[in-house]
């Protein structure tokens, strides 16, 4: 955590080994309004959906505490995201603009006015690559299969093991 002026600014990095462990962690992690709920799906085609929600009071019943604590606040904070993406995203519902592509980040802005007994949602889904070390071993797989092929058809037009065959019969 740090401050900026009147900002508090989180940075929170996580490093998993799978989608079902990184949804494990999630489970154990309070349910504060500006965290959320996160989860991250599979897809087929070696896609990944993100998907979170964050919310502000209440979601079940209005509480008066909360109205009214929502009422006299003259400042409302606005809560930014800024989802910095590990695969090439394919599609958000994030302002096209709040999507940087080629830098593979989302970002999100929320006024808390605007979301009291209310959640929000946050989805960004993604491709992950093939590996480049993939594009290598089919490489040199076509180059064996290649020499194969031609020492194959080489061995067939001059070949002393045929020549030897031929005379011993």
């Amino acid at each position: 955590m740090q401050r900026k002026g009147q900002d508090v600014i989180y940075d929170i990095s996580f490093k998993f080994k799978s989608v079902e462990a990184f949804n494990n962690v999630n489970d154990q992690l309070s349910s504060a309004d500006f965290w959320g709920r996160i989860t991250l799906n599979k897809e087929p085609g070696r896609r990944i959906t993100f998907k979170r929600r964050i919310s502000l009071g209440s979601q079940e019943e209005e509480d008066e505490l909360e109205e009214f604590f929502s009422q006299m606040q003259t400042e409302h904070t606005i809560w930014s995201y800024k989802l910095h993406a590990p695969w090439k995203i394919i599609s958000s519902n994030a302002d096209p603009s709040n999507i940087d592509a080629k830098g593979k980040t989302v970002t999100w802005s929320y006024d808390t006015s605007q979301m009291w007994n209310k959640h929000e949602y946050m989805t960004v889904e993604y491709r992950k690559e093939l590996p480049w070390f993939v594009f290598v071993i089919g490489a040199i797989a076509a180059l064996l299969i290649l020499f194969i092929l031609y020492w194959l058809l080489k061995i067939g037009k001059r070949s002393h093991l045929l020549e030897r065959i031929k005379h011993h019969s």
